[in-house]
């Protein structure tokens, strides 16, 4: 969770994890994560494999050792061929692949992908504990994580069919830890307690030779970087001012502008929407404020605000942004002059089940027909984890709250496998990921949970 660490919210969650994390001491000595070990698995991503390969893509898991447990977190890297390969042989009753369909009382299978590294795992390497998010490179040639221990606050990774590349051994090396300082006017230092990230590509950042690193910070800094891919990522510019209480960060794929989303306390109950833009050129070279709205008149009961994370329409000048306070989808339509300078020009809002903490947009074919004369459109789905609930809540922005996708536990990140219409869900909770089948979309049918990936019923701080 990205804004509730260490001083961290969801206070009945954790509870259990008082007197570890008490004093930060992320640094935590000990034995390193072992291998294969889905351990607070805090962020994922869905890439593809080598050109030649085809069909080799794979699922990228950060795992943040959040309970202090070992010396260090990990990247995973596991193979989506196997696991569809798995859940198909599940469907068909074969059990070959370390799927367990017993009747458990779960609504989905367990495929045990840790039991069978040899079959799903392609690579792994051990990073800082705490990491905090995932960043894919527009070319997916390098992953960037945001990590609260270690040297430098952000690890970046090379990543090439699936395999990982940042030192010699199994654990990424200081060179990798570590960021470059380009030569300024002034002394840079990268910020320690990273919130998120996201890399704009250097297409919308001038058409230059360098991605841009945007990287948001707890103590309400912004960080600018700028890497070619020919080494260390180059910090060139640090910004203050911005919200100290900032949960997501992302990036209108448009534009190229990075939009913070956050958690105020109700001391301070404002809900504002801050935007920053990377500027990169031979003479300026910097991050700066580009946007600032306020959702006014949304009601919350008086509580203060929430804002957990944003999406952003394509071709479309709308986004929407996912609160708990109140707990909804809140439609934010550019397209609509503001009734007041500063003011978000609102549009719908759909109301989500309770904790809300994720948004994702996904885009599935839609034929109502199936395979009828009629030819599949686009449509555009909302999808918000609700980790006080359990479920994911499936939105249709013309129509509203259309499914609810259950049986979920402690749902957070998700990732979407175009090619296979499979959505992945982290659990916090039981250390899994579930896996949601969202091709019935195409008919009009509703989502189903299909499997999970590990083992709920393992041991876990959460079910002691």
């Amino acid at each position: 969770m990205r804004a509730e660490r260490c001083g961290v919210g969801y206070a009945a969650t954790i509870t259990v994890f008082a007197i570890a994390i008490a004093g930060c001491d992320l640094d935590n000595p000990g034995v390193p994560l072992p291998a294969a070990t889905l351990n607070f698995p805090i962020a994922i991503a869905v890439v593809d494999g080598a050109p030649e390969t085809g069909d080799d893509d794979f699922l990228l898991v950060v795992n943040s050792n959040f309970d202090v447990r070992y010396a260090s977190g990990s990247l995973q890297s596991w193979r989506l061929s196997e696991i569809e390969a798995a859940i198909d042989q599940a469907v068909a009753g074969v059990d070959d692949l370390g799927v367990d369909c017993g009747e458990d009382g779960l609504p989905a299978c367990e495929i045990h992908i840790e039991e069978r590294p040899d079959v799903f795992l392609q690579d792994e390497v051990r990073i800082p504990s705490h990491a905090d998010g995932i960043a894919v490179g527009p070319t997916e040639e390098r992953i960037y994580l945001p990590v609260r221990s270690g040297r430098g606050g952000l690890t970046w990774i090379d990543l090439s069919g699936g395999n990982f590349s940042c030192g010699e051994g199994d654990a990424c090396d200081d060179l990798h830890n570590t960021v470059a300082v380009a030569p300024v006017s002034r002394e840079l230092s990268l910020p320690t307690d990273p919130v998120a990230l996201t890399v704009v590509p250097r297409a919308l950042v001038g058409g230059g030779q360098s991605d841009a690193i945007v990287m948001i910070h707890r103590n309400g800094s912004g960080s600018l970087l700028l890497d070619d891919l020919r080494g260390q990522p180059t910090l060139f510019d640090v910004i203050e001012g911005l919200p100290t209480d900032v949960v997501s960060v992302e990036m209108d794929p448009e534009s190229g502008t990075v939009w913070m989303t956050s958690a105020p306390p109700s001391t301070r109950p404002t809900r504002d929407l801050v935007a920053v833009a990377p500027i990169v050129s031979d003479v300026d070279t910097r991050l700066a404020v580009v946007n600032r709205i306020t959702l006014a008149g949304v009601d919350d009961g008086g509580v203060g605000s929430d804002t957990r994370d944003i999406a952003f329409d394509v071709g479309v000048d709308r986004a929407w942004v996912l609160a708990r306070r109140p707990e909804a989808v809140i439609t934010v339509d550019f397209r609509v002059p503001p009734v007041a300078p500063n003011l978000a020009p609102l549009g719908e809002i759909f109301a989500v089940a309770s904790g809300p903490s994720r948004l994702e947009r996904v885009v599935v074919p839609f034929d109502p027909d199936g395979d009828g004369p009629i030819v599949p459109r686009d449509r555009t789905y909302l999808l918000a984890t609700a980790y006080d609930a359990n479920n994911v809540s499936v939105i249709d922005p013309e129509l509203g709250l259309i499914a609810t996708v259950a049986g979920l536990a402690g749902p957070f990140e998700m990732a979407y496998d175009p090619t296979r219409e499979l959505l992945f869900v982290i659990n916090f909770r039981n250390n899994t990921i579930g896996v949601v089948d969202l091709s019935p979309l195409r008919t009009g049918a509703s989502p189903r949970l299909i499997a999970y990936l590990g083992d709920p019923d393992a041991p876990s701080p959460f079910s002691g």
